[in-house]
C-alpha cells in the first residue's frame, strides 16, 4: 500500500472519526455495477481488495477508503462509423435528403443504447487517506480534476465536507524557481535529476529536463533569461523522492531504502499484517514530509 501521487486538500471540519460511523456514512453509496442502459456508476469499495469487508480501514489514527468508478468502453471510433452507416441509409431512403441534426443525435442514441448493454466495464479504483490529527486529505492521484470528483463523491456521502487545496502565500512557480537557482530550499530537501520551465509570458515555450544535475549552467541558464520553474524534483531526509508542480501536485512518489528498510524490523505472518505494515509506515512519513513541504511555501499547520 504505497501512494505513486499526491492531491492534498486540508480539512476545515474533520470528519467523523469514529470508524463505525464513517462506515456505515460509506455504505449508502457502496459501489455496484453499471446497469445495462449505464455508462458509469461509482462508489466505495474496501480498501483492502476484492477479498476486504470492511468500507473503512483504520491504522495509527489514519483511516484509508477506496472509490471505485465504473465505466463502459464504447470506442467513439466504432459508434462513429455505425452512426455514418445508418444516417447514410435513412438519406438514401429520403431521396438523398440531409438528415436533420436532431434526427442525427437520435439515430447516434440509438445505438449507444443497442451497444451497451454488451460493452465491457472498466473499473478504477481511486485511495483516500484521511488524517484528523494532521487536518489533511491525501488522494492519490497524478489529476487534480479526478481528486475533486473524488472529494465530492466523499462529501456527498457524508452529508456536508467543507475541505479546500492548499493555497501557498507566495507564487508556487516563483518559489520553485528560487528553490532550482540554489536560494532558499528547505533544509529538509534537495534538489532531484528533473524539471519543468515554462515561459510566463509565453506559456507554450517549455523546457524539460530529466536526469540533470540541476545546478548546471544550461538549466540555470534558461532561469536567468526569465523563464519559471513549474515542476521541480526534491528529495526528503534521503527518505522520498517525488516532484512537485505548481499547484502544489505531487507526483511519482518514491520511498527509498531507508523507509523500505523499516519494513526488515516487522514481524508480519500475513499479507493483512503486511500491508498494516506498509500502511502505517508510509501514512507516519507522508505526515511529516507534507508540512515540511508545505511550509516551503508559505503554508502554515492547521491549528
Amino acid at each position: 500500500m504505497w501512494f505513486k501521487n499526491l492531491q492534498l486538500f486540508r480539512l476545515l471540519e474533520n470528519p467523523p472519526t469514529e470508524v463505525d460511523v464513517l462506515e456505515e456514512a460509506l455504505a449508502k453509496q457502496a459501489f455496484r455495477d453499471c446497469g445495462s442502459l449505464e455508462f458509469s456508476t461509482e462508489g466505495w469499495v474496501s480498501p483492502l481488495g476484492l477479498g476486504g469487508e470492511t468500507l473503512v480501514h483504520a491504522v495509527g489514527g489514519f483511516q484509508l477508503v477506496c472509490a471505485c468508478r465504473q465505466e463502459k468502453l464504447l470506442p467513439p471510433s466504432v459508434v462513429g462509423e455505425l452512426v455514418a452507416a445508418e444516417v447514410l441509409e435513412l438519406e438514401r431512403q429520403q431521396g438523398g435528403r440531409r438528415l436533420p441534426r436532431r434526427d442525427r443525435q437520435a439515430v447516434k442514441e440509438g445505438i449507444v443504447n443497442r451497444l451497451l448493454p454488451a460493452a465491457l466495464p472498466k473499473n478504477r479504483r481511486t485511495w483516500m487517506v484521511i488524517d484528523p490529527r494532521g487536518g489533511w486529505l491525501w488522494i492519490d492521484s497524478s489529476s487534480r480534476a479526478r481528486a475533486e470528483e473524488q472529494v465530492t463523491l466523499l462529501r456527498e456521502s457524508l452529508g456536508s465536507l467543507r475541505v479546500v487545496p492548499p493555497e501557498a502565500s507566495v507564487s508556487p512557480a516563483s518559489r520553485l524557481s528560487r528553490w532550482l537557482a540554489g536560494e532558499g530550499l528547505p533544509e529538509a530537501f534537495a534538489l532531484g535529476d528533473q524539471c519543468e520551465l515554462r515561459d510566463p509570458l509565453e506559456q507554450h515555450r517549455v523546457v524539460r529536463c530529466r536526469g540533470l544535475d540541476l545546478a548546471e549552467e544550461e538549466v540555470q541558464a534558461h532561469l536567468a533569461a526569465g523563464m519559471q520553474a513549474t515542476r521541480l524534483a526534491l528529495n526528503w531526509h534521503d527518505r522520498v523522492a517525488f516532484t512537485v508542480d505548481a499547484e502544489l501536485s505531487i507526483r511519482g512518489l518514491q520511498f527509498l531504502d531507508e523507509v523500505r528498510d523499516q519494513l526488515q524490523d516487522v514481524v508480519a505472518e500475513t499479507d493483512a499484517e503486511r500491508f498494516d505494515a506498509d500502511f502505517a509506515i508510509m501514512s507516519h512519513e507522508l505526515a511529516s514530509l507534507v508540512p515540511e513541504l508545505l511550509e516551503g511555501f508559505g503554508i502554515q499547520r492547521p491549528t
